[in-house]
């Protein structure tokens, strides 16, 4: 279970997570302050807290289950990445980087299970990542259970994912973006890290595929401005294999 929780991780980030396609390294550049989003019936909030443009916190409320991740930098880089429920260390991720100071490695440890989950990342000359997922539990052991290639465009974003499945690459998830600017990657180093699952470029259509290649579902967005070429929300669409669909609306507040 847990090493689905760590594959799946980005692709929930994409409900409350808004994207671009452009870093902007100005201090009077916008920030996050907080995410709204909304699905159906459920709510949940993100606030986020800084020390000057390096996060500290973000302080997470879905409906009666509150979580909070505080973050650790080492210069210009976050290097530890910890989680706390009713005060106490559920998780913690430490990342690692290479000399050209690119995302190399992950650990995420969960603390109650004590399982591990790690991910090597190796930058290829064709502007494509290999991936490599290994996690650890008391009762597998250590193993590779997914082998990942990294597609990324011209503007370094992430616009296509394949895995290793039965000796075939297998796309699993693609993507395409519009221009719209994203004040995450306003955030000191914070686009290093959440940069291979969450994608922190403004998505028009995302795409995740099932293992024998079929479409598992398509979400569609959209972004009503509140600022020069900030949105003030993002409204994903998503649509499954059968037809059916659901809407997430997140709002967003800026500093």
């Amino acid at each position: 279970m847990k090493r689905i929780a760590f594959y799946l991780l980005g692709l929930l980030w994409l409900t409350y997570a808004c994207s671009s396609d452009s870093a902007s390294s100005s201090s009077n550049a916008p920030l996050i302050k907080q995410v709204q989003s909304t699905y159906g019936t459920n709510s949940i909030t993100f606030d986020y807290s800084y020390v000057g443009t390096k996060i500290k916190s973000i302080n997470i409320l879905a409906n009666s289950f509150q979580r909070e991740l505080k973050f650790e930098y080492t210069g210009d880089l976050i290097t530890k990445e910890q989680s706390y429920f009713d005060g106490q260390v559920i998780a913690q991720t430490v990342y690692d980087y290479d000399d050209q100071n690119r995302l190399a490695h992950q650990k995420m440890t969960e603390m109650e299970e004590g399982s591990i989950d790690e991910a090597f990342f190796t930058y290829n000359a064709d502007n494509t990542i290999s991936a490599l997922y290994y996690a650890e539990s008391f009762q597998s052991g250590y193993s590779l259970y997914r082998t990942s290639k990294i597609f990324l465009n011209s503007d370094g974003a992430v616009f296509k994912v394949e895995d290793l499945i039965n000796d075939a690459w297998v796309t699993r998830a693609e993507a395409t973006f519009t221009s719209y600017l994203n004040a995450f990657n306003n955030i000191t180093g914070y686009s290093k890290i959440r940069r291979f699952d969450e994608g922190l470029y403004k998505y028009d259509t995302y795409s995740q595929y099932l293992e024998d290649g079929s479409l598992y579902n398509t979400a569609t967005f959209q972004y009503p401005l509140g600022g020069p070429n900030y949105p003030a929300q993002s409204i994903q669409t998503l649509t499954n294999a059968d037809g059916s669909s659901s809407t997430t609306t997140s709002t967003y507040t800026y500093l």
